[in-house]
């Protein structure tokens, strides 16, 4: 019989202490080694009756199941001892630096940093634990961790197949499919208003230290018309949350009437009800919207405005709250709070709809009248002469702007044509060009930068922007409201025509109507929070009260459904549950607007430096020159002359200025930076000069030329071979244009600096090649898009029709 040979252990086999037993050292060697550095034997093996006793191994790792003995698990290693001092581990704290002091805004910091990096340890240390559990074949704890709950969640809801393939992969770490659907039960989320939305809410509102305001945003998303019984309900019938009762009769919902709150001084949005309907009245919306605002003050939530959308029965409903919108020189736009008479709420109709709706009247119209005529026509004229042209001056306008019939739900081609780059564009064909087609257009520019700056204010997002693009403050509410007086006054003095009806009066009212009341809202929006002794808020960005954030709400249920996004009430129901767990919001590219805190700009490379450049030259040099052996031809055809007009030589020039800003990040040397650069501003009224706010940069001469002979170039070859390896052309040909202009004195200035390095790294060459394929990049970048934009999808637009039907 022998004794237990761990340190300061006196059991021994021969006592028969009950449920004590004795286990001998596992005869694999990998085990083996691992029981002998446990034991801390200082030189010292174990012999076959070497045995360690049940004290010393953790209970997990013993398995009594057995009738007839008690057996360690396959991976059992000790780890209960009781060494002496000289043989436990010394764990050495480190010492908190005595000097450092912390502002109160970088301790907040630290904190939420301290904060997240302990949960994130913990979710990975119970995800670690888990997995270790299932390989090692001992039983799971039955409940899961907050943190491991959430990143679940998240995960399912982001993708259920990544989900199961995380979860299989690593060893079932994560609960079962069903074990989510019961947490998900948690939550009604049954048509009406969401009760757990609302405790959320005034929890959050109970621990803010600062008052928190918020805009309502109401909204109606078609879903599809089809009834379905889970085996408890029949989902998919009229259901405006106020009855319990079951009643099969009612017919078919076709929208989805959802309520979403946002925080105007913080960052972050909340859904808090929805109601299916086949279409509701006024009187319905008023209805909903009064017992909303009445159950949110017994939450002490503070809504400061009203949102929604250019229907008809919308404006209905805000003249049966209390507005007036008869009167359009005394417009009232505010209307008192149900449940707090002392209070009023303002309401916006959608910024982005009402530019639509604006964009739509122009459009179909083609002509209005203010003191001259705005005319469709110089809108076309633009985009006539830019096609012919094969270039853009400075703007975005394409066919889409022009025809927009199959496309009046895109916000972007509405915002892109009310743009100060399209005026801009127009009054410089005009008084610079000097182009018959432009004559006249001095209304409609001024028609097409007043949009423009109205829209940017009611579209303003952040204190930090620049122009009429900065959020409204104190320091700028001034010069705002002189604007909006402007605004106003335009607006109340447009007609249909030269001695026509007001636009105000015409049947197509309704997006100038709504820009008016945006600004009267605007107007009492300031003098109630901004402008008082003691404002409410330093800044109010305007986005807030965007139904954008209602359309990304959209955007995400449909993005639920995967490739069908026309959900049923059923499916609606589950994506809106699963939004309320998660918490927080994602777009897709599917909805009806794109959020610019998710979109990354995508531009012409120019993070490389001028030695890659010139590599890559030399690879496109050789395989030149080896490819010109084999395809050497004799049936070489004369080049089309090409002729670059004065607006195109412009438009050059201006490309040349983003080329100058693009290398001087890149390059290295100060001597071929400054050559980029002119030693004189050119006086002449040029394209840069004409649109430049002071950013713009004009180019040396040299930069300049360059530029026209690589323009030269592509439009010969692109008339040439017009087909699909347009790419592979250019690419070829750019040799050929470093040929032509290594033969004129450009760069002159670098004449001695090129004798400075050796003739393998010349400089002066090498910033040739860099101007040439920089403009390449440009000018294909921009060929490729041109063809992917004049492609037409027919599915698409079909898809639109069913996913907007009746909005």
């Amino acid at each position: 019989m022998g004794s237990c040979v761990a340190f300061n252990c006196t059991n021994r086999c021969s006592k028969k202490i009950p449920g004590l037993t004795f286990h001998s050292f596992p005869k694999d060697e990998t085990r083996r080694q691992l029981w002998v550095k446990a034991v801390r034997r200082e030189n010292w093996e174990p012999s076959k009756f070497s045995k360690l006793c049940s004290k010393h191994f953790p209970e997990e790792m013993i398995d009594r199941t057995s009738l007839s003995c008690v057996r360690l698990r396959d991976n059992a290693v000790p780890s209960l001892f009781d060494f002496p001092s000289h043989l436990q581990k010394v764990v050495k704290l480190r010492k908190l630096p005595t000097r450092a002091v912390f502002e109160p805004a970088h301790s907040k910091i630290v904190q939420q940093a301290t904060t997240g990096v302990e949960s994130a340890a913990t979710e990975l240390e119970e995800f670690i634990s888990r997995q270790l559990a299932t390989v090692t074949k001992l039983p799971l704890p039955q409940n899961y961790s907050a943190e491991l709950r959430s990143f679940a969640l998240t995960l399912n809801f982001y993708s259920p197949r990544a989900y199961e393939y995380v979860r299989s992969t690593f060893g079932l770490a994560l609960p079962h499919h069903k074990t989510l659907s019961r947490w998900y039960q948690h939550i009604d989320a049954a048509p009406g208003f969401t009760k757990e939305a609302i405790d959320a809410l005034a929890l959050k509102i109970r621990n803010s230290p600062n008052p928190l305001f918020f805009s309502l945003i109401m909204d109606e998303m078609s879903i599809r018309q089809q009834a379905e019984f889970d085996g408890k309900e029949v989902h998919g019938l009229i259901n405006l949350g106020f009855d319990e009762t079951d009643d099969d009769s009612l017919p078919l919902a076709k929208e989805a009437f959802v309520l979403l709150l946002v925080c105007i001084n913080s960052h972050w949005k909340l859904p808090i009800g929805y109601f299916l309907s086949n279409g509701l009245s006024s009187t319905q919306k008023q209805t909903l919207i009064k017992h909303c605002l009445s159950l949110l003050h017994q939450n002490n939530v503070n809504v400061v405005s009203l949102t929604f959308d250019g229907l008809s029965n919308n404006f209905s409903m805000a003249k049966q709250l209390g507005c007036n919108f008869d009167d359009v020189n005394s417009l009232k736009t505010c209307f008192p709070h149900p449940s707090d008479s002392n209070q009023e709420i303002a309401v916006f109709p959608d910024p982005p709809h009402m530019l639509k709706l604006v964009r739509n009247t122009f459009g179909e119209k083609r002509c209005l009248f203010s003191s001259e005529i705005i005319d469709w026509k110089y809108v076309e004229a633009l985009h006539k002469l830019q096609e012919s042209e094969g270039v853009h001056l400075g703007n975005k306008l394409r066919g889409g702007h022009i025809k927009f019939s199959k496309q009046k739900m895109k916000v972007k081609l509405a915002a892109q044509l009310f743009s100060s780059s399209v005026a801009d564009a127009i009054d410089y064909c005009h008084n610079k060009l000097k182009l018959q087609d432009f004559i006249g257009s001095e209304a409609t520019v001024e028609f097409l930068r007043l949009i423009n700056t109205l829209f940017d204010v009611l579209n303003s997002r952040s204190i930090r922007q620049h122009g009429y693009k900065k959020a409204v403050s104190k320091q700028n509410a001034d010069l705002y409201l002189q604007f909006m007086h402007k605004a106003k006054a335009y607006i109340l003095s447009l007609k249909e025509s030269r001695g026509g009806l007001p636009i105000l009066e015409s049947r197509r009212k309704t997006g100038f109507l709504g820009f008016l009341i945006c600004i009267k809202s605007f107007e009492a929006i300031v003098a109630k929070m901004i402008s008082s002794e003691r404002p409410d808020l330093i800044y109010f960005p305007l986005y807030k009260v965007s139904q954008d954030h209602v359309e990304l709400l959209f955007s995400a249920v449909r993005f639920h459904g995967g490739s069908n996004d026309n959900p049923t009430a059923r499916q609606f129901r589950s994506a809106y549950r699963k939004l309320l767990v998660n918490a927080e919001i994602k777009c897709t590219a599917s909805g009806n607007c794109i959020p610019l805190t998710d979109i990354k700009i995508l531009t012409v490379s120019s993070s490389v430096s001028s030695k890659t450049v010139i590599n890559v030259t030399t690879q496109c040099t050789s395989m030149v020159e080896h490819e010109s052996s084999v395809d050497e031809q004799p049936t070489e055809m004369a080049l089309p002359c090409v002729f670059l007009s004065e607006c195109t030589n412009d438009i050059v020039y201006y490309i040349a200025g983003f080329i100058v800003k693009k290398l001087s990040v890149s390059l290295k040397c100060s001597s071929c930076i400054s050559a980029l650069y002119p030693e004189n501003i050119p006086t002449s009224l040029s394209l840069v000069s004409y649109k430049s706010e002071g950013k713009l940069i004009h180019p040396s001469n040299d930069v300049f030329g360059i530029c026209k002979e690589c323009e030269i170039v592509f439009r010969q070859h692109i008339i040439k071979n017009e087909s699909e390896n347009s790419k592979l052309i250019i690419m070829r040909k750019a040799p050929e244009v470093l040929n032509r202009i290594q033969s004129r004195s450009y760069f002159s200035i670098l004449n001695q600096h090129q004798f400075d390095t050796e003739p393998t790294e010349n400089h002066l060459v090498h910033l040739m090649r860099c101007v040439i394929f920089q403009y390449f990049k440009v000018r294909l970048s921009y060929y490729c898009k041109n063809l992917a934009i004049n492609k037409e999808s027919v599915r698409q637009f079909f898809k639109h029709i069913v996913n907007f039907k009746g909005q």
